[in-house]
């Protein structure tokens, strides 16, 4: 019994020194495991992170392309404002200036009727000098038509200044 028993014992202690050994390649194992685990862990944590990282400096550069655009805009409709108001003051009054083509072609007529009197009586020649009556119209003529002579000349100066 004792012979078994110390074979039993022996047995027993290269089992346990066999399963000692197997106990520490599979420690060595774990360990080499768990340090590849973690290398495939810090690698994926990585990529994530540069993936995270690359789409904020996406929105990033999108954002600045965005309030370039909206800066440029902005510009744009401060020059179109003051454009605007540049130019408020100088349109010209569509009424006031139909109104005043109205008056001028009512006066018109007159005026051409006037000219072609003058005309006839010029045309007799150079007694129209001596002719009181014709020398009255005449002056007539040139008073009534001064502030349309001044009326004209300035619409003239204003269309001149529109167009320059």
């Amino acid at each position: 019994m004792w012979a078994d028993a110390y074979s039993t014992g022996t047995s027993l202690k290269i089992t346990s020194s066999s399963l000692d050994a197997k106990i520490q390649v599979e420690i060595k194992a774990l360990a080499a495991c768990g340090g590849c685990l973690y290398l495939i862990g810090v690698v994926v944590a990585n990529s994530h992170i540069a993936s995270l990282t690359s789409e904020r400096n996406d929105k990033a550069n999108q954002l600045q392309v965005k309030q370039s655009t909206l800066e440029e805009v902005n510009s744009r409709q401060e020059v179109l404002a003051n454009l605007q108001s540049d130019f408020h003051g100088v349109k010209p009054d569509i009424a006031l200036v139909c109104a005043k083509h109205g008056l001028l072609a009512e006066i018109w007529p007159s005026i051409r009727s006037q000219a072609e009197f003058f005309k006839e009586h010029l045309q007799e020649g150079m007694d129209v000098i001596t002719n009181q009556q014709f020398q009255n119209e005449v002056s007539l003529a040139r008073k009534m038509c001064a502030p349309l002579e001044a009326g004209l000349e300035k619409y003239a100066t204003e269309l001149d200044s529109y167009n320059n």
